[in-house]
């Protein structure tokens, strides 16, 4: 499952657009809050089970990059945020 979005070509776009608007009222129907909040647990919650599938050290980068985060020390404090750990 990849949690990145890559843009391609504007065209066709608004279809996309109306996909995802329903995918988010889906979303929130299911889970009965907010769409960013459920998509950044569920991005948390996949780094704790690769953290735990890892064997040996995991680079916080490869681990940012592998749940959709460009920035690794922006991952580091949401990561610190929802678990309480930090990596050292």
């Amino acid at each position: 499952m990849s949690f990145t979005r890559k843009r391609g070509n504007r065209k066709g776009g608004g279809a996309v657009s109306c996909e995802c608007k329903l995918f988010k009222q889906i979303i929130q129907t299911t889970v009965r809050g907010n769409f960013s909040e459920y998509f950044f647990k569920l991005r948390m919650k996949k780094a704790l089970e690769k953290l735990e599938h890892a064997d040996g050290d995991m680079m916080v980068y490869r681990l940012a990059e592998m749940v959709g985060f460009a920035d690794s020390d922006y991952f580091g404090r949401c990561f610190r945020k929802y678990t309480g750990m930090s990596f050292s």
